[in-house]
């Protein structure tokens, strides 16, 4: 099996630059694990669909987890050394699940009809289900899936509950937005808790999930920003970035006070859960810190961790039990 790339090593691309990379997979000669994790994501070109939905007819198990491994890697950005202090088993696992997962709600999220996209989540549900009853297609998410799965099965309705929240997004015309995408992040927290962290965990850290995975979205929001305080010229449309600028500030801050309140909470999980989320949290907040500082003072440098303060996170979090 190739061996993958570093959890912790930086790769200095801008997430708002990523359908640009992602060109590259149809023009240019990208390694094999790298086109085939970065099909797996959206472009401005090319559905996500079109690639992971057609059989590959590839039941190579190492290349199966290969492939999830990169996707997550991709996707998940400064959270990826978090999976470091994962048990290598339940790692895989979590792999695996976690690179369903992103498909399944860039399938909501894509342009077009709404009935498209509803096809999409439910077929993908479909190849879900002959995953766990050992008939996978060839498709790599699927052939690592049945393969966790029959090392240690898990409930078949257990994804039901981020089907329903694939369904209400895909199904919302204008998108998600306001107080209605804050719900339905919560929601996804929620989910996201009883799924990796346990039913039993509290319901408090909901608010906890929904705000990391909200600081993943802003941080987008934040290079766009950056890039239009760079380029505009007119008067009128510099005061209406500023205003902009303004809510996604507070945005900042409000994320900020969930995530140090919520990391009281890491107590109460499963001990085993607890240094990887631990990092979750206090990448979260040393992300957003960037993004504020970077609206304040714009410096030009990417909004990215670097290798040495994911270095020192990993080890304040894997220092504490």
């Amino acid at each position: 099996m190739t061996r993958p790339k570093s959890l912790i090593a930086v790769e200095r691309v801008d997430p708002a630059d990523r359908s640009d990379r992602l060109d590259g997979v149809y023009q240019g000669h990208p390694t094999e694990s790298v086109r085939r994790a970065e099909s797996s994501l959206s472009s401005r070109h090319s559905r996500l669909a079109d690639h992971l939905l057609v059989p590959e007819e590839d039941f190579d198990a190492d290349r199966a987890a290969e492939l999830c491994a990169e996707v997550c890697r991709l996707a998940l950005e400064e959270l990826v050394p978090g999976l470091i202090l994962i048990e290598p088993a339940n790692r895989v696992r979590i792999q695996a699940q976690g690179a369903y997962l992103l498909a399944l709600f860039d399938f909501a999220g894509q342009p077009g009809m709404e009935g498209e996209r509803l096809a999409q989540i439910n077929r993908w549900e479909y190849n879900l289900e002959l995953a766990l009853e050992e008939d996978p297609v060839g498709q790599p998410i699927f052939v690592h899936l049945a393969n966790c799965y029959a090392q240690n099965p898990w409930p078949d309705a257990q994804f039901s509950r981020f089907g329903v929240l694939a369904r209400h997004r895909a199904a919302s015309e204008q998108g998600l937005r306001g107080t209605a995408l804050d719900r339905w992040f919560e929601r996804i927290g929620g989910a996201i808790r009883e799924q990796f962290l346990g039913r039993d965990t509290p319901v408090d850290l909901d608010s906890v999930i929904s705000a990391i995975a909200r600081t993943q979205r802003l941080k987008s929001r934040v290079l766009l920003q950056l890039r239009s305080r760079q380029t505009t010229k007119s008067q009128n449309l510099r005061s209406e970035f500023e205003s902009g600028v303004a809510v996604t500030s507070d945005e900042i801050d409000s994320l900020l006070g969930e995530l140090n309140a919520g990391s009281q909470l890491i107590k109460l999980i499963p001990k085993q859960h607890r240094k990887p989320t631990r990092y979750a949290v206090k990448a979260s907040i040393a992300l957003l810190s960037q993004c504020k500082k970077a609206l304040l003072q714009p410096t030009g440098k990417t909004l990215q961790l670097g290798i040495f303060s994911r270095l020192y996170l990993l080890l304040g979090s894997s220092l504490r039990s």
